[in-house]
């Protein structure tokens, strides 16, 4: 914001900059006057915080967080918008499995996060960004989104391992049962 005062030439530049995040959310393409962009700002914010606290308003069927009915929210037309969009709501999704995985692992559903859909709208996103600015814009963004969605991949994978070797566990177990049975008949 800084920059918007400095002088015409980067003015110019800061407009550019933050219309390629923001789009019409910061300012207007055709009048090039500046909007309140705060608004839209701690609305995310809001529901970042709410994603850590209270992730199960995000995925129960309980009255969502107010903040979602935003139409920001709901229909994010900015790369910027919609890649927090997305990334909030894996995030809730994610620390509601956590927190309801604490007990037993192999009730959550995985699935539910980073699926190949929202990954693909995040690298979209990314895409619509000029190349030359988006990685000092928003790499180091999308450098943790890849890592988180490489985790939750990795996640499935291994609670599927886990869940072939406790069947595999059991069906041993009941072996064993039936070969103690049969060894008592026997003797």
């Amino acid at each position: 914001m800084t920059f918007l005062h400095v002088s015409r030439a980067f003015r110019g530049c800061a407009i550019k900059l933050l219309y390629h995040l923001w789009g019409e959310t910061f300012i207007r393409e055709r009048t090039s006057v500046i909007e309140n962009y705060k608004p839209t700002l701690y609305i995310f914010r809001q529901l970042a915080q709410q994603a850590r606290s209270a992730p199960h308003g995000f995925t129960s069927q309980d009255p969502p967080p107010k903040f979602l009915s935003a139409r920001v929210v709901r229909h994010p037309i900015t790369p910027l918008a919609r890649i927090w969009s997305a990334l909030i709501r894996n995030s809730a999704t994610a620390n509601a499995l956590l927190d309801d995985a604490e007990a037993d692992w192999t009730c959550g559903d995985f699935e539910e996060v980073y699926t190949e859909e929202v990954i693909q709208i995040i690298k979209d996103s990314y895409a619509e960004i000029p190349a030359g600015i988006r990685p000092l814009l928003l790499g180091h963004v999308i450098h943790l989104v890849m890592t988180q969605a490489a985790f939750w991949t990795k996640m499935k994978e291994l609670r599927a391992a886990a869940c072939s070797v406790s069947r595999i566990l059991v069906q041993l177990e009941r072996m064993e049962q039936i070969e103690v049975r049969l060894s008592t008949y026997t003797s």
